[in-house]
């Protein structure tokens, strides 16, 4: 079984077929990218990608690269390729994370496939995984962040509750204040 998400493994997966129809081409596609990883100095494990009811080939490309190695070889592949984007795991870290195009970085959790139709699977032998795109919060810190209409989320008891800012000046004094004080009130960025 593999393990997504130790600290100590960085790695990189690439699925350079995904959503090509033509057998010939994805052929092609998935041939450039292990020559591309492995001109990098990459170990690849191959990995069966699956969504829709097409099947694919990805790769999970590991070696000994530092973090910044790591990035500028994901950001240099999807320049030579026409892939989008690049799953990258970091060294140090236990989550992954969806790094686009253009250099943005979205957090990533694993999950075991469930069957559901429209997401993208991943197989490894026995094992069948997902990759579920997480949404990124930042903590509230002071009055001047919180405007008329905003949805901020508080935490009570264990639990992430929206709430729609309607009159940030009373809300403020009423609620905010204290939650923003326990570090209790978050704000969405995606």
């Amino acid at each position: 079984m593999l393990e997504l998400t130790e600290k100590s493994a960085s790695y990189l997966i690439v699925s350079p077929a995904r959503d090509l129809r033509d057998q010939s081409v994805a052929a092609l596609e998935a041939s450039r990218a292990q020559s591309m990883l492995y001109g990098r100095n990459y170990t690849l494990i191959s990995l069966t990608g699956y969504s829709g009811g097409v099947y694919d080939r990805s790769f999970l490309a590991y070696g000994q690269q530092d973090n910044d190695s790591l990035r500028s070889d994901a950001l240099a592949y999807m320049r030579e390729s026409a892939q989008g984007d690049v799953v990258v795991k970091y060294s140090g870290s236990s989550e992954l994370t969806l790094l686009s195009r253009d250099g943005s970085e979205h957090p990533l959790s694993v999950h075991p496939y469930d069957g559901s139709e429209g997401v993208r699977a991943f197989i490894h032998g026995s094992d069948c995984f997902t990759l579920r795109r997480e949404r990124r919060y930042r903590m509230v810190e002071s009055r001047a962040e919180i405007k008329r209409g905003m949805v901020l989320e508080y935490l009570n008891n264990g639990r992430w509750n929206e709430v729609r800012v309607a009159d940030p000046d009373t809300e403020y004094d009423r609620m905010f204040r204290l939650l923003i004080k326990y570090g209790k009130l978050r704000v969405c960025l995606d």
